[in-house]
């Protein structure tokens, strides 16, 4: 019974894991640039942080003056 509860989140984690990334990735084509805690990442460390971590990040949209998406930055939260 546990093996199947941890093929079955393994896989969970892998189906948000893959759209996550892709997501990012469409984000960073379009021009926009990730970071985590002010340091700059790439779609997959982003993606993995996301997914994997035990914390909760909140992110915010950094909009330029043209309209356009030039920034999605990570914060940690932590809750009490």
């Amino acid at each position: 019974m546990e093996g199947k509860f941890l093929r079955d989140n393994y896989e969970k984690n892998n189906q948000e894991y893959t759209e996550v990334k892709l997501f990012l990735e469409k984000m960073q084509n379009n021009g926009a640039k990730l970071y985590f805690d002010g340091k700059a990442v790439g779609s997959k460390e982003a993606a993995g942080r996301l997914v994997r971590e035990d914390h909760r990040y909140m992110a915010d949209y950094v909009i330029g003056d043209k309209g356009n998406l030039e920034q999605i930055r990570f914060d940690r939260v932590d809750i009490w």
